[in-house]
């Protein structure tokens, strides 16, 4: 029997089983291209806030908004590990919708409040052709 390339597709290896639940450093910065370095450094840091080390003046400089702030690892044998759905989430949080994405969605929700129903992107691209 002749596959077609939809059903190789299909019945192809699933990515998220070959990738770990606990990810150390090396692999978060090699699979989705966060450095190591930082989130390190932002370990660091978060340390040295929570110890009252710092001034308030440096205190107030830092930016806390990076992946070694928000997300607690998981240390096991001396060694960081953090789990794959923080890091999926941190990245989601982080990416910004395309200027086509925030256009076609003001259209739809100008499209919606005018009251009309059945309202999809097909129905939506042909009202404003």
């Amino acid at each position: 029997m002749l596959l077609n390339t939809r059903e190789q597709i299909e019945d192809a290896v699933d990515v998220y089983k070959l990738i770990p639940e606990l990810l150390d450093l090396n692999q978060i910065e090699h699979l989705y291209n966060l450095n190591a370095n930082t989130i390190r450094k932002e370990r660091w840091l978060q340390k040295q806030i929570d110890e009252q080390k710092l001034s308030a003046e440096k205190r107030k400089k830092i930016n806390t908004s990076g992946f070694g702030f928000k997300y607690k690892p998981v240390v096991m044998y001396r060694k960081l590990y953090f789990r794959r759905k923080d890091v999926e989430h941190f990245i989601k949080q982080k990416m910004q919708q395309s200027p086509e994405e925030l256009l076609l969605m003001a259209g739809m929700a100008a499209v919606a409040r005018s009251g009309k129903k059945n309202i999809s992107k097909e129905n939506y691209e042909h009202q404003s052709t």
